[in-house]
């Protein structure tokens, strides 16, 4: 053993006999169980009252740091000071520390402001020690501060380090580290480690919206699996409630434990509401599934389940228990259905089919805002599609022309941008009377255009409602001032496509998943923001033009509707 050697394990001798003067055990379980025999308990369980044993152990791992400081200025010089590996703990907080080969905190930072709150007076403190006693200490402050509970369990470890090998080594300690700390405790932990490498599309993710590269990394995966979600919806949420949303083993990243769903009522009571709405017994059905999603900022549980020849579709709201969307469609799967062309009869009038469709909502046609519908054919069958909206919701039925039979229906929530909520700061109209303003300079009515769609923006500086829609084979765009609902700019044009142009029959044109898929593969993407997809004719040949994003560079493809080929690829920076 050299002299270097042997000074290094003399230091580290004298590091441990005075962590273990300071605080008697390194196991967590220990602290844990004596804090229990004093009646220091961590959570209780009923009331979900926060309590004492974590908050001691982090005032007992404070009080180490304080004496480890001391004797650590003289054994700080033999240590490097290179950055070999970066630690980040997320839960809402983020915190990352700066370790070096030696296993020694560099530096630690706190990377948001709930970051700042755990590391407090720490963040001296810690350099120089451990960094599980760093990891241990920064948990301990999580539980005090409320920020870790049995509520909100979850807690994502990530390391970016120089060397493979010993980033999963450091991976797999700080694991054990964290697992054995939550087997002492009231409440189950569920712990999520990853190593990450850097790369230049994760780094800009996380520059650009001021998170770790390990929740970067960990969004970027859930997105990769569930390519519904877009990472700027997700980029606020807890990695508890990230953890709940994953639904599948994530390339890469370790689990133990479970997320908590306590702070929602439970699948359960989901399924209850759902099969009460639809009249139906849990002995009843042939098939139910039901995991957590995330609908238009709200955690949901989406629940599906068959019977009698029907699939039904539920989104339930995970904190109150409100039905926010319900669907019913027939089992194209289901063999013993009775075949429509079986039924034969005289058809409904319009007028019968909407009174069956507000019967079936519980609504009279005096409690809804504006209907309509009109006859269609689905497989032979004649059926009614009839809209309507009502108390802030939309409704969209599919009643049997003949039968009376409700076939499909859907409740979802609607802004029809009438409340006077609808207005943003900085606006003195809201989307209604932009609308107003719009119809009423194209000389048409509300009953005349079809895709309408309006968005608050801002260009310039100047907040302005950014309109769209069609008549006709006319597509109208419009920018109104939302101040003054002066109109800013207006156009008029013929229109390319509004999906009904009959340049392919459907049946004889890839479908626009698929389309997607072959720009991203093509881009050598697994996910892009802003995606917008147009069927359109060009020279005589059905053509998808598909346009997105990905940070500052947009991309916009030009895609055969019948073989798939790509045709044209074009490709630049947004300044």
């Amino acid at each position: 053993m050299n002299g270097k050697d042997r000074k290094e394990r003399e230091i580290n001798e004298k590091l441990g006999r005075a962590f273990e003067h300071a605080t008697p055990s390194l196991n967590p379980s220990a602290l844990f169980t004596e804090g229990e025999k004093k009646g220091e308990i961590l959570m209780m369980k009923e009331g979900r009252k926060r309590k004492n044993n974590l908050i001691t152990f982090a005032a007992s791992i404070a009080a180490a740091l304080i004496l480890l400081v001391g004797i650590g200025t003289g054994i700080y010089g033999y240590e490097s000071y290179a950055v070999a590996s970066t630690v980040s703990l997320d839960v809402n907080p983020s915190v990352e520390l700066k370790v070096n080969k030696a296993g020694k905190v560099l530096d630690a930072n706190a990377l948001n402001e709930d970051g700042q709150t755990v590391l407090g007076s720490m963040e001296e403190k810690l350099k120089g020690v451990h960094v599980e006693v760093a990891v241990n200490a920064l948990v301990g402050s999580m539980v005090k501060n409320g920020f870790v509970s049995d509520t909100a369990n979850s807690i994502l470890v990530s390391v970016n380090s120089k060397s493979e090998k010993n980033g999963a080594e450091l991976t797999e300690r700080l694991s054990k580290e964290l697992n054995a700390l939550f087997a002492g405790s009231n409440f189950e932990g569920a712990v999520l480690t990853q190593s990450v490498t850097s790369n230049s599309e994760l780094k800009a993710l996380a520059d650009r919206y001021g998170i770790s590269l390990g929740k970067a990394r960990f969004i970027y995966q859930i997105i990769t699996q569930n390519t519904r979600y877009t990472f700027e919806e997700l980029v606020d949420l807890s990695i508890n409630e990230l953890n709940l949303l994953r639904g599948v083993q994530l390339d890469g990243v370790d689990v133990s434990g479970t997320a908590s769903d306590k702070d929602y009522v439970g699948t359960e009571v989901a399924k209850e509401t759902a099969l009460a709405h639809a009249g139906i017994s849990a002995d009843q059905i042939s098939r139910f599934e039901i995991e957590m999603g995330y609908e238009k900022g709200v955690m949901v549980y989406e629940i599906e389940f068959n019977h009698d020849g029907y699939e039904y579709e539920y989104d339930v709201n995970a904190q109150t228990g409100e039905i926010l969307k319900s669907e019913k469609d027939k089992d194209e799967d289901n063999e013993n259905r009775e075949s429509d062309s079986d039924v034969q009869g005289t058809l409904l009038t319009k007028e019968q089919a909407m009174a069956a469709a507000l019967a079936h909502a519980g609504l009279s046609k005096q409690d809804v805002e504006k209907i309509g519908g009109k006859k269609d054919k689905d497989d032979g069958r004649t059926l009614y599609e009839i809209e309507f909206t009502a108390g802030g919701y939309k409704y969209e039925y599919e009643v049997d022309a003949v039968t009376g039979e409700i076939v499909k229906y859907s409740k979802e929530q609607y802004d029809d941008g009438n409340s006077a909520t609808d207005k943003s700061a900085g606006t003195a109209i809201n989307k209604a009377q932009a609308k107003a303003i719009a119809l009423a300079h194209a000389g048409l009515t509300g009953k005349d255009v079809e895709g309408f769609e309006c968005k608050l923006d801002s260009e310039n500086g100047v907040k302005v409602f950014e309109l769209e829609f069609h008549y006709g084979a006319l597509e109208y765009e419009y920018d109104i001032n939302a101040a003054n609902g002066t109109i800013i700019k207006h156009e008029k044009e013929g229109m390319r496509d509004n999906d009904k142009a009959d340049v392919l029959p459907s049946e004889d044109r890839i479908g626009r998943e698929q389309v997607q898929n072959i720009a991203l593969k093509h881009a050598g993407l697994s996910y892009a923001n802003d995606m917008e997809i147009e069927l359109y004719e060009e020279n005589g040949k059905a053509v998808y033009e598909v346009s997105f994003r990905l940070d500052l560079v947009e991309f916009e493809y030009v895609i055969d509707a019948k073989s798939g080929e790509v045709l044209r690829v074009e490709k630049e920076i947004d300044d």
